[in-house]
């Protein structure tokens, strides 16, 4: 995911349907030993890139303190006076 205005990364996210690992394992007719197993994705390739674009909104703006950085890497200085007034303006109503 990119910065609309900087075009700086904001986000990353890499989807694997298969892992060598539990491949290799399966072809044998074995259970795979214990790795850090790669595959995160089960569906379709055909749905893959939908997945992937919500899990980059997931982490862009789910985490706390993300908010804060995204739209400063988007607008600037000026997103931060933003948001410092929009909090103001929350804690006295």
């Amino acid at each position: 995911m990119l910065g609309a205005r900087i075009q700086s990364i904001l986000a990353c996210v890499i989807c694997y349907k298969l892992c060598g690992t539990c491949n290799s394992a399966k072809k044998e007719g074995r259970e795979p030993e214990i790795h850090s197993c790669l595959k995160n994705y089960d569906g379709s390739s055909k749905g893959m890139e939908a997945h992937a674009a919500l899990e980059l909104v997931k982490q862009v703006y789910c985490k706390e303190g993300v908010i804060k950085q995204t739209m400063q890497a988007l607008f600037g200085h000026r997103s931060l006076l933003l948001l410092e007034s929009l909090e103001h303006i929350s804690a006295t109503q």
